[in-house]
């Protein structure tokens, strides 16, 4: 099923895009210490499994996996707004303490009384599009991108491992990738709807991590704020940093060629 290329010390994506161009195969960079695990051997139950990766490649084409988001999923960034004087102090802070000064406090409790923050998403929307009204393209400058930087993962020792396969999506569904544990089905999805929208290839993985070049940004700020939502959803370990909100992931993907996903134990 594998076919280890020589341990390399640098397998950048213009490699693998290389690999895929001359075989009839897809290339993924795996470090060294995660190489047992992505792809153990033997032939049990495990995730790895042809018969398994084979069905949830089958399920991914259902209509239920073609959402990443789930009924009755709670979440810090998804949960319900009780009200808005918890989050009002809070979220006028964070704003100033970038830009200066922030909305009203009048502001935010009128858009909770219209209905327009029922959960920690539409308040991230509400901030992202106030800050872009106010401070145009400033607001959409991201503040930091190390934590989606990725690039030790495709420089560590480790080997370029060719699948018999031909898409990203499929090479994902058959590695032991930590976050394929939950809706692996909807996750593959998601990695082919991306292929379709941004030509995004997975080309490094580990075994929390995964990165993937992208051939096209998201065209607008929206487009780019619900692209935010699906990697929340897709593993959102990724956003779990202090001060990495859903509005600031969004900039990131505005200004980047490439996407880092982590999902940890």
């Amino acid at each position: 099923m594998i076919d280890p290329v020589a341990p390399a010390l640098n397998a950048p994506p213009l490699l693998l895009d290389e690999l895929r161009r001359q075989l009839p195969l897809y290339p993924v960079f795996l470090p060294a210490d995660d190489l047992q695990y992505l792809l153990p051997p033997g032939n049990g139950l495990e995730l790895w499994n042809g018969d398994y990766a084979g069905q949830a490649l089958a399920e991914s084409l259902l209509p239920l996996a073609q959402s990443l988001e789930r009924p009755g999923f709670v979440s810090d960034e998804l949960e319900p707004l009780e009200g808005p004087y918890g989050l009002i102090p809070t979220a006028i802070a964070e704003v100033k303490r970038r830009f200066g000064r922030g909305p009203s406090t009048t502001a935010l409790r009128s858009a909770f009384k219209r209905g327009e923050l029922r959960c920690q998403r539409d308040l991230q929307r509400w901030l992202l599009n106030w800050e872009y009204a106010q401070f145009g393209d400033s607001a959409i400058q991201p503040e930091s991108r190390a934590y989606v930087d990725g690039s030790l993962l495709c420089t560590w020792p480790g080997v370029v491992v060719l699948l018999p396969l031909r898409h990203s999506w499929e090479a994902f569904a058959h590695l032991l990738w930590w976050g394929s544990q939950w809706h692996l089905p909807a996750k593959i999805a998601a990695l082919r709807r991306w292929h379709e929208r941004y030509g995004a290839e997975l080309c490094c993985a580990g075994g929390t991590t995964l990165y993937l070049r992208v051939r096209r940004r998201p065209a607008s700020l929206e487009e780019a704020f619900e692209l935010a939502v699906e990697h929340w959803y897709f593993a959102s370990d990724t956003l779990g940093l202090p001060g990495v909100s859903l509005r600031e992931h969004a900039r990131v993907l505005l200004s980047l060629d490439h996407w880092y996903f982590h999902q940890r134990p």
